[in-house]
Formats: structure tokens, sequence, C-alpha cells
């Protein structure tokens, strides 16, 4: 067999000469209706794939709305590139455009033939769409070496409806810069960079709009204005675009009739051939197909079906959605053959293998060809194929500075950005940061200094006070907090020190069950989490007891984990408890470890209030005499008559909800004992680093691929609208959030969801309740005798309610990003369609703030895409959940960003002097971030060049924390792609970083360059390791340098160095800095420094 060829190909090959294909072909050339039956799982994508090479015409695949994504998912893992997919219908929205663009650009790709597949459902035919005529009016090719007078470009992208924007994100934007025009055609994946000399088109260039860097060139570009200028141009209907010789394939035809007739809709399909898949009656042709037979999660099952296959010469290939899946597969299937006599062994090398899966596996037992896919082996979910097109609104829009926002400088304490000020210093042009401070003070911050500026964000979004300058408030709180910080952290550290000293136990390495048991996941593992898996399985599986804290939102996959680690443990024959703050969630947690653990000889049990005495008694006596595997409780699992055979692991869910005299306890297990933390509370990914070597630290920030994504709607309070949402949710037995944004409205909102539906059955669950009341509403709630929990966003975070699949947020534009997202994210967990209403007052009454954070929520569907924006929020939430709720005091006091500084400083400090036996690989570096660099002529970006002062801010801050050439490379290669060639100011100012980022690795106060001269002035006041160490370094450097000499001024050293060139310059400085950094390396000798002469 040839290897090299496309699996997919292979099997082709055998459908395209199978007598009944070899017939459908034939009839594909007349206008005839051809019936086909027993088409069973993706074999119909895969007939359409097969046919698609030779087949020279349009092709429209209709289908039921909600199986749309699965032919598209299909047609891109079968090689189809070409296929455009027409939204059903357009919904009310934030932003009519956007949904219109959706329309437009499926018809726009199909226009420029960069679409040949149309895929469609009845709903389609609803739609107005602008007339053929408009689509060839509103064309233009453009191609590099054209004359296209530029003022006349922009004005046919602005009139043609392409939005203006500082920098281009989503399709129908446009953005001018000097003479580079971006814009986002409709129709295409990535949008477009026009570069223009004059009225001529230099170059064209696809970029990235992440990014913003151009990714490659192209020769021609066909494009469309964006939008019909007025509604009254959107008269035709999806009829006027369907060819006279198309393929209709026709997926169950007699439903898609059904739903035409509902519609009041009778298309016509004069001169096309239509395709009719699995219709009612009789066929023309019958295909003997199968559906891929159910393995129930056992590897077994598979085994005998590919002997049986084997033994019958068959064609298999094997599916999976990723390389990790397919290749745990196949260690399984070969483990499993090495157990069986050699009669009985399958050939693995006969299989085909492929990491592109359709969505379901069929067998064709005629023509010997079985498509199994692995996500059905195990009844598992297919993982979602991503929607290729480009998140419609970039993290940088979200986080972009204005002015007032509030900043902390490090130094001075909080004040306002008021923009970017150009003022003359010495006779050059400097730019400088206008800060405002309390009482009207303004300070112009020179961009030496713009590190000492950090984003002031903390939790509850209240604006903080601005600081008053001239006073020691700000070096006070400062003070205070990096003092407790040293506390928290040098308990920490104690623990780890202790740990590591501690014999624990190493458990043996994966066995066959293992992995069965984590193939069998009903979600496919996102990298996060099989990156978390491994390190818990490596932390268990060495001789020192682990302290591993897992982070991730509910449902990112945690308790999957949790699961993993305590079967490995369960196996090496130890017990597992696992210590949760609440009953419910101990209750969910005995369920899903029930459920997923039920295939094995492993004891689940659970102690809680909801446990009558004799039953805990018995519970507890089975638990000492090792009966029991597995243990879930509330605190009542620490007190004293709690007795284990052999406890091996400890599981504890969301600690910081448990007292103090329950961490006391646990701070003594975890020292012998195996210990798994979760919570859900993400934890700053910054924080992680402070605290490497205290707690080791497994961050989950991707959702489970194979999520349908929330359907989410902004819309005005509309009772038919809002009664469907909730029928349509209790018809299927499914419940209901409503979310209000005050306790005080509550009693109303009750009034007005009982006079839209008398029968409802209404929870109310809110903050001032007491908290045994809370727990037994939410109780209640799970037990399903409420249809609706009615709330204030406390709606329970830790908490997994699969049967909660619509959620009502009512004054939605009160709420924050964050918050809109973290509530949205209560829903969609389980295998249904999940829907998030956003109701606010007034559309027409939104100002650009809330318009942009829904329009945010409503285009990020999917859960990954989302969890960024929200991070920083979550973030300052998590810091206090870490450290105690004290801490988030500090944080309002101090901003997140400049806390976090303060931590990192005083984790630092007590590695190198209180633990420095500890770590002794810790390297002591001196730098200084507030470096001065004197240079001889204007060093900024000009207006002209990077017109907005807000974007410059950025570049600035991007610039001035560079830490290597090439980050500085890189950011300079972006600036010429999006600005053009840089202006003489802007490559001094990239001269000015260069010597700023190795004056300060030094510990430089200030670089001057005054002609053919650098003056380097060293600190005046530095550690005594500095002199001791690495100023003796410098100088021996230095005498290798023709001309370099040192000077005393008062009490600084300063050594100046004759230089030729701004290269020559660099040069010196990286040899300076290579000597200081040779002194840190432990064993290697210092190299002797290569002799620089001009």
């Amino acid at each position: 067999m040839h290897r090299r060829t496309d699996p997919f190909e292979l099997v082709a090959e055998r459908i395209r000469s199978a007598p009944w294909y070899q017939e459908l072909e034939t009839r594909l050339g007349t206008n005839e209706d051809i019936r086909l039956k027993t088409v069973h799982g993706s074999l119909g994508s895969f007939i359409v794939a097969a046919s698609y090479p030779t087949l020279d015409r349009q092709i429209l695949l209709l289908t039921a709305a909600e199986d749309t994504e699965r032919w598209v998912h299909d047609l891109r893992q079968f090689g189809i590139a070409t296929f455009a997919c027409l939204p059903a219908k357009r919904r009310r929205t934030v932003d009519e455009h956007a949904e219109l663009a959706g329309v437009l650009e499926a018809l726009s790709a199909y226009w420029q033939e960069r679409a040949t597949v149309l895929v469609l459902s009845p709903e389609t035919w609803q739609l107005r769409l602008p007339s053929p005529e408009w689509f060839e009016s509103n064309a233009i090719t453009l191609r590099p070496g054209d004359e296209l007078p530029f003022e006349e470009f922009r004005q046919y992208l602005v009139l043609g409806g392409y939005h203006p924007c500082d920098y281009v994100a989503a399709p129908g934007e446009v953005s001018v810069r000097g003479g580079i025009v971006d814009f986002y055609p409709l129709g295409w994946q990535l949008p477009i960079r026009l570069e223009f000399f004059g009225d001529r088109i230099e170059s064209i260039r696809e970029f990235d709009p992440l990014s913003q860097r151009s990714i490659r060139n192209i020769e021609e570009a066909f494009v469309f204005a964006a939008y019909p200028r007025d509604e009254s141009l959107m008269t035709a209907s999806i009829e006027e675009f369907i060819e006279p010789n198309a393929l209709v394939v026709v997926e169950h035809p007699d439903d898609i009739s059904s739903r035409f007739s509902a519609l009041g809709l009778t298309p016509t399909f004069e001169r096309c051939t239509r395709l009719l898949l699995n219709p009612l009656g009789k066929a023309d042709i019958t295909v003997q197909s199968s559906p891929q037979p159910a393995c129930r999660s056992a590897v077994g099952h598979l085994y005998e079906l590919l002997l049986e296959l084997e033994q019958a010469e068959s064609v298999v290939l094997l599916c999976a959605d990723s390389a990790i899946h397919l290749e745990r597969l196949r260690a399984l299937l070969r483990t499993l053959a090495e157990q069986r006599p050699s009669d009985e062994q399958i050939r693995l090398e006969r299989i085909l293998w492929s990491t592109r899966s359709p969505d379901a596996g069929f067998l064709l037992p005629r023509e010997g060809i079985a498509v199994i896919t692995e996500h059905e082996i195990f009844d598992r979910r297919r993982a979602r194929t991503a929607d290729q097109q480009r998140p419609k609104l970039t993290l940088r829009e979200l986080q972009q500075l204005r002015r007032g926002d509030y900043l902390a400088h490090i130094d001075k304490g909080i004040c306002q950005f008021d923009g970017l000020e150009t003022i003359e210093i010495s006779g050059h042009k400097q730019e400088c940061v206008r800060l405002l401070f309390a009482e009207g003070d303004v300070v112009y911050l020179h961009l030496n200094y713009i590190n000492k500026l950090e984003r002031y964000s903390a939790a509850d979004g209240t604006p903080p006070a601005l600081s008053k300058l001239g006073t020691r408030e700000w070096e006070r709180k400062k003070a205070r907090v990096k003092s407790k910080l040293k506390d928290i952290a040098r308990d920490l550290i104690k623990l780890y020190a202790q740990r590591k000293a501690s014999p624990g136990f190493a458990y043996p390495p994966d066995t066959v069950w293992q992995a069965e048991l984590e193939a069998s996941f009903l979600y496919e593992d996102t990298p996060d989490q099989a990156r978390a898996t491994q390190e818990v399985k490596r932390d268990m599986e060495s001789p020192t007891p682990m302290d591993r804290l897992i982070c991730g939102d509910v449902g990112f996959g945690k308790t999957e984990i949790a699961i993993r680690a305590a079967f490995k443990a369960v196996q090496a024959g130890k017990q597992v408890a696992i210590l949760v703050p609440t009953t419910i969630l101990a209750r969910q947690h005995f369920q899903t470890f029930s459920e997923r653990l039920a295939r094995y000889p492993v004891r689940v049990e659970m102690i809680s209030r909801l446990r009558s005495g004799a039953e805990v008694a018995a519970i507890l006596r089975d638990l000492a005499e090792g009966k029991i595997d597995i243990i879930i409780g509330t605190h009542r699992l620490l007190s004293d008559d709690v007795q284990f055979r052999d406890l091996g692991l400890l599981i504890i869910d969301e600690e910081q909800r448990f007292g103090v005299a329950a961490k006391e306890k646990l701070r003594q297990l975890r020292v012998s004992v195996d210990t798994l933390t979760l919570t859900a509370t993400p934890i700053p990914r910054t924080l992680n680093f402070s605290l490497m070597g205290a707690r080791d630290l497994s961050i989950i920030e991707t959702p489970p691929r194979n999520r349908l994504p929330v359907e989410t709607e902004v819309i005005e309070w509309d009772d038919d609208l809002l009664r469907y949402a909730i029928t349509r949710e209790l018809e299927r037995g499914g419940q209901v959030f409503v979310v209000s944004d005050s306790i005080e409205g509550i009693p109303a909102v009750q009034q007005q969801l009982l006079s839209l539906i008398p029968t409802l059955r209404v929870g109310i669950a809110h903050g001032q309740l007491a908290a045994a009341a809370l727990e037994s509403v939410i109780e209640r709630f799970l037990e399903r005798k409420y249809d609706v929990l009615l709330a204030t966003k406390i709606v329970e975070n830790g908490l997994d309610m699969p049967n909660v699949n619509t959620i009502i947020i009512l004054n939605a534009e009160r709420f924050g990003l964050a918050e809109l997202y973290q509530l949205r994210g209560r829903v969609g967990r389980s295998n249904r369609q999940a829907y998030c209403y956003l109701v606010v007052r007034s559309l027409r009454a939104l100002n650009r703030q809330a318009m942009e954070r829904l329009r945010a929520i409503e285009e990020l569907t999917d859960l990954g895409s989302g969890f960024h924006l929200a991070l920083r929020d979550l973030e300052i939430r998590g810091a206090g959940n870490i450290f105690g709720a004290e801490q988030s005091g500090y944080i309002s006091d101090l901003g997140f960003e400049t806390y976090h500084r303060i931590l990192d400083e005083a984790v630092q400090e007590l590695r190198t002097e209180e633990f420095a036996e500890l770590f002794p690989t810790e390297q002591r570096s001196y730098t200084n971030d507030s470096i001065t660099i004197d240079l001889p002529s204007d060093a900024l970006l000009p207006g002209h060049y990077v017109p907005s002062d807000v974007e410059r801010f950025e570049w600035y801050k991007r610039l001035y924390r560079c830490s290597s050439l090439q980050e500085l490379t890189a950011i300079a290669d972006e600036l010429r792609d999006r600005y053009g060639p840089l202006p003489a100011e802007a490559q001094q100012l990239l001269f000015g970083v260069q010597l700023r980022m190795f004056g300060s690795k030094l510990g430089a106060e200030r670089i001057r360059i005054e002609g053919s001269l650098m003056s380097i002035e060293l600190p005046r006041s530095a550690p005594p390791w500095y002199y001791e160490q690495i100023f003796p370094a410098i100088v021996a450097a230095a005498a290798e340098v023709t001309g370099a000499h040192f000077r005393q001024v008062g009490s600084t050293a300063i050594l100046d160095i004759p230089i030729a060139t701004e290269q020559h310059a660099i040069a010196i400085l990286e040899q300076l800095v290579a000597a200081v950094t040779a002194l840190r390396q432990p064993q290697a000798a210092a190299p002797t420094p290569a002799r620089t002469s001009r």
C-alpha cells in the first residue's frame, strides 16, 4: 500500500470503483433527481468530496440549520477549502452591520469564486440580499504597480460602507496611516494592506488582524464595497445566486420540505440536479452502508472489530482529532495485541491513520471500507473545528488606554493618563506622558521613566482616589504591603522546604486501565489539560510529596484531572480523600467520580449531612479497614474519628473557602501526603512565576474544544421573546438562570416572570440570604424543584449545572465584561445548545463603552476567546484568594500591577537573602530600569508617522520594555510594516532603546552620546556586592577597549569611550554586559573580552 498517499484519497479511490458510485456519476450528468438511500455517518459528505474534483459546477448543500456546522466540518476534513456557509437568519444585535457582514461575506466569497460550494438551510431563503448586479457594479481589481488615485480609493472604501478605525480587526473595517491603507474585504479570510507611493500601489499584503503583522505579498486582489449604502438595495433572495446547472445535495429531503412549508416558502430548483440523501420511499440507488459500531469506551471491543475487518481484508481508516489521541489509541491497541496469541494479533501497520476526523464513522462491507472515528469509540463528542474567521474584536482594542484612564506610578502613586505632549529639552524635541494627580497637579513624565507606569486595575472597578504629590503616604502603603507579602511568602517557602525534605510514595507508571479511562473522557483534552495531567502524574511518580494547585474556570476539566490522579492512586493500593467546602459540591463530586469510575473495581463513598449517623459509622469503619478507595466529604473528613488504612492522595476543592482550623490541619497533612488543590478562581499567571518553588501551579485557561459555543443575543426587554426562550428551555427538560443587577429589583422581576408564565416555579438566591438558606435554595434548584433561579451575580461559581442552558441577564449594560463572561460561562456545559440573552433598557441609549463590551461578549461566543478578556479582572480576585481577603484591600490601594511588582520584589529578596541555601541557583543581578539616555538629536515617534497618541504610548511601552535585540528588531519591523519607512527621529529612538537595554544591565544611571564620545555613569549607591563583583568586571572589560578611560565626578564613576558609529557603541556595550553576565554563570570561567578597536 502507498504509505505516502493521502489516506482519504485511498478510501475515495475504493468508493469511486464501487458499482453504485459509478451509476451515481452517470446520473449526475442529467437534470433528474437522484434518490440515494442508507447513507450513514459522514458518508454523504465523503461522496460530495469524492465527486467534487470532476464536477465543474456550483454545488449547494441544503440541510437543517442545526446541521450546517457538521457539513462545514466534514468539508474541511475532506480537503474542500472553497466553500461558504450562509447564516440561517439575521438576528437583532448590537451591531447590525456585523450581522449583515456574515451574509455578505459568504456571498462575496462565492462571487469571487473563492467558494464553489454553498452550505444553506431553509431559513437562508428568508434573507434579503443585495442583487448579483450590485456585486458586479461594486467590484474593483487591485494589482501592485497600478495607478490608483489615493484619495479617490479612500473615498470608495468609506462610501462603500467600510468603517474607519485605528486598526483593522473585522471584515468591513478600514484604517489609513500615511501612505498605508489597511482594509478587511468581505469574503476574505485575512485583511489587506496596500502601500502607496503617491497614487501608485507599491505592494499588496495580507496581514494578521491579531498581531497586525504582514503575512505574505499578493499579486491581485478582487474586492467589493462593504455594504449596500441603503437597505432598499436589499431586494434579492438566495435563488438569484443559484446557477441553472447547479448540483443541489439535499439531506433528509422530506424534513427539509416540511421546514420550507412551515416558513411558507416553495423554492424552485429548475434545471438543477438534486441529489437526495436518505429520502423516504423508493430509492434509485441503495448504498449498503452502516454506522460505526458502538465500542462503549472499551478498547477491547474496538480490537475485536478491527480483527474482524482485517480478516475480511477491509481498508480501515482510523481518525482522531489530534496526533496525541491518535498515538494514545495506537499505544492501547499495541498493548492489547501483545497480550493476544499470534493468530489473534492485528497488524497495526495495515491500518491507515489520520488526524483529520469526520463527524461520524461508517462501514461499507461490500466495498471493504471502514472509516472509524476515535471520538465515537470513546462516546466523546467531536472537537468543533474553530471557524476560520478571525475574532472580530481584538484584545488590543478592548484594553487600549484612553485619556482619563488610571495609572499607577511606582514612585508617585495613582494618577490619570492625559495623553502625550512633545516638549523641547536642551534644544531637542522629547515626547512626555502628561499625568494628572490630586488637586490638579500635573507631572510630565519623560519616556526614560515610562516603565514606572502600570495600568491601574482593581477587582470592584470603582475609580481610585488620585495620589497627592509631596506626601509619604504612597511609600508607606508600599512598605506595609511588602512586609505583609513577605510574611505570607515566607510561610509558603518554609512549607515547600519541609515537603522537599520529607520522603513520599513514588507511584508506578500508568497502566492500560489508566490510558483507557483517560481516552473515554467526554471531551477532547485541551493542551492545558493534557499538560496539567502530565504534571500531576510526574509529581505522583516522584518520591517527593506533591503539592500542586490546579486553577481553571468551572467546566474546564479540573475534576477530570482529579479523577485521573485518584484512579492512579487507587491502582497503587492507596486511598484518596476529596475535601470540598459544601454539601452540594460533595454530592456533585460523588456523582461525577462514581459515573466515571463505574466500569472499574473502585469503591467511592461520601460523608455529609445527607447521610444518617448509622451510614456514616459504617462508612468510617470500612474506610479504616481499607474497603473504601475514594472518600468525598466536607470538613467532617478532618475530624479525629476519620481513620485511613493507607491515605495516599488528598484532593482539596476551593481551599480558600475553608476556615483557619481546617487550613492548619491541611498544612500538617500536606507535608507527608500527595496533595492536589483545585480552584475555579483564576490565579494570576504572573503570580505563578512569583511563587515558583513555593507551590507548583497548573493553569487551565482553554475550554474543552468540543463544547458548543453559547448563542448570545443582545436584546431590549421583549415579553414574547423571553416567554419563548424560557418555554423552549423548559420543554426540553432544562432550567433557566435569570440574573438581576440588584437585590432590590428581584421582587419586581419575579412578578414580571410570573406574568409571562404563571405556572413558573421561581427560586430566589442572593448574598443577603443566610448561608444555610442559600444552600437550601441551590439544592432545591439542583433537584429540579425550581424551573428558574432568579439571582444576583452570586450564581454559585464552583457548581456545575449542566441542566441549565439558558441565562437571561437583565440590565446587561451595567455589568463589566469579566462579569458577563463569567455569568455566561454558567451555561453551555452539556451537549445541548445554550442561549444567553443580554437584556438592555435601550439599544439606542447605550454609551460607546457599554456597546463595545456587549459587542465583544456577543461576538466572542467561544469560551476560549473570551477568557483572556476577562482574565485581568478575575486575576485580581484570585490574588485575594491566594493571599487572604485583606490583600484585596491592598490591591485596591495600589492597583494589581503595582501590587504584583512589589510581590515580585518581596519573593526575590527572600530567595536571595533569607532562603539563599534553598535556592542555590538564584542569580544576583543589579539592573536599573530608570536609566537616562541623552542623545544628540530628536528621539521619538512623530505624530505624522503614528497619528494616535494612545497608540504612540503603547508603542513606547513596548519599546521601553524590550529585553533583547530580537524583540527590538521585531518591533522595528512591525512599525515599518504598519506605518511605512522609519523617519530619522524613530531611528534615533530605536538606537536610544538599544543603549538603554544594555546600559540597564550594567546598572548604569545615565548614558550620554556627544559627537564621537559615549559616557557611561555608573551607580552612586548600589549594594556592596555590586562594587565587590560587578564593578571590577566592568573595569576589566573596559581595559580591553581602545581609548576607554574612567573619571570621577564627585561620587560618580564615569566611563568615557570613543566611538565611530552607533553600531560600534552597541558592540562595546554588548561586550561589557557579556563580562557581567559571565559572573553569574556558576562553573564557567569568565571569557576574555576581545579587544575592540576602531
